[in-house]
């Protein structure tokens, strides 16, 4: 198993800020696992993939797999780092059979024949592709190939692989299979994942370790529940979670336990120390994050919900998703099981979870009263 660690590395592609590089990134990731790379096209994400792999060199820090230097200071090539690389375009030979694709880095090592083929051998099993050992690439189903492609790189048995992307030419259920099946495949072999993606939801539920990037920065690194819980910044917010509102408020209770007043209504919400990354000062203008989870319906109005008007419904997985325009002007969506006030125009209250909300400084809220976008939601 292999640790991998940054100090202080930059990368950059051109003189642009972001464009896919790196800029003084230091983490460090631990010996096991599956780690997730997450962050939108841009912000270096496969950058940081290549790095590790020592395809590119960093032009500034220093890059240890355990505790050797492989970038920095000297520079150790791709062969030569006890790791394999799981490509997008999955990179299979295609005149050669399943066998031999997995063959193929072995002989490259010298291996001799009675040991290649107890590798192939083992892998396949591991893998569930052997009876499929005899046919060709273009013999198989795209989830078939992605999982040659993970075998070919179990069968060197290095300290860590490295997956770019893997699985976004597959259909949902597919990738959602697949996803179980990686995770089987990393306890079982205890060799250390290192997983590139831009679906949240895919990192969430692959990944013991998080990390999120943004135009070439580290917004954060950790557990991903933690992460998800508490995100540190509004950037890491907006990232690792769906959110069904953003309103704007002003800190009323200062610290890390605040209050916070909405904006244009007389509901004070509760926070704990968790949902409020950086500590309010009494007085200052609150961005608050609502989860979708966060809002419902209220059967009967009270001075704890907010009221609005239904803009547009749509039905999704057998719930009602609403799209409301708040009497503040703002619009909030809200999945309302059996709903029967989905009609546009009909009137509702919309009450919120506290225990859903996590508020930031800064009146910086995306939508401005009588002027949000649909799409935009």
């Amino acid at each position: 198993m292999s640790s991998v660690s940054f100090e202080n590395v930059s990368f950059s592609y051109s003189d642009a800020v972001g464009a896919g590089g790196l800029h003084d990134v230091t983490l460090h990731l631990g010996e096991s696992g599956i780690t997730a790379i997450l962050g939108a096209s841009g912000s270096g994400k496969t950058t940081m993939l290549r790095l590790i792999a020592g395809f590119i060199r960093p032009s500034h820090g220093t890059i240890k797999l355990d505790d050797r230097v492989v970038a920095g200071p000297r520079y150790v090539p791709p062969q030569k780092r006890n790791l394999a690389v799981v490509f997008q375009s999955y990179a299979l030979w295609p005149h050669l059979t399943v066998a031999q694709n997995v063959a193929l880095p072995l002989k490259a090592k010298n291996l001799g024949k009675r040991e290649r083929e107890t590798r192939i051998l083992e892998t396949l099993e591991i893998t569930g592709l052997g009876e499929l050992a005899d046919r060709l690439p273009a013999q198989l189903s795209g989830g078939q190939q992605q999982r040659v492609a993970l075998a070919r790189s179990i069968a060197l048995r290095p300290g860590l692989i490295l997956f770019d992307e893997p699985l976004s030419n597959l259909d949902a259920a597919l990738r959602g299979r697949l996803r179980t099946q990686l995770q089987e495949l990393q306890r079982s072999t205890g060799i250390a994942f290192v997983y590139v993606t831009h679906d949240r939801d895919e990192a969430m539920s692959l990944a013991d370790h998080l990390i999120v990037l943004e135009n070439g920065s580290l917004l954060c690194s950790g557990e991903p529940r933690a992460l998800y819980a508490a995100p540190p910044t509004r950037s890491a917010a907006e990232i690792l979670s769906h959110w069904a509102a953003e309103l704007p408020g002003v800190a009323v209770e200062g610290g890390k336990a605040a209050g916070v007043l909405l904006e244009g209504t007389s509901r004070t919400l509760t926070l704990s120390p968790r949902q409020c990354p950086k500590p309010l000062v009494v007085g200052e203008h609150v961005t608050v994050l609502v989860r979708n989870q966060g809002l419902r319906i209220a059967g009967t109005p009270d001075d704890q919900s907010l009221e609005g008007t239904v803009e547009r419904d749509e039905f999704v997985d057998g719930d009602v998703k609403l799209w409301v325009r708040l009497e503040s002007g703002h619009l909030v969506t809200v999945m309302d099981a059996g709903s029967t006030s989905g009609q546009k125009g009909t009137k509702v209250a919309v009450a919120i979870d506290d225990d859903h909300v996590v508020a930031y400084p800064g009146d910086d809220t995306t939508y401005t009263p009588n002027t949000a976008s649909l799409a935009r939601v």
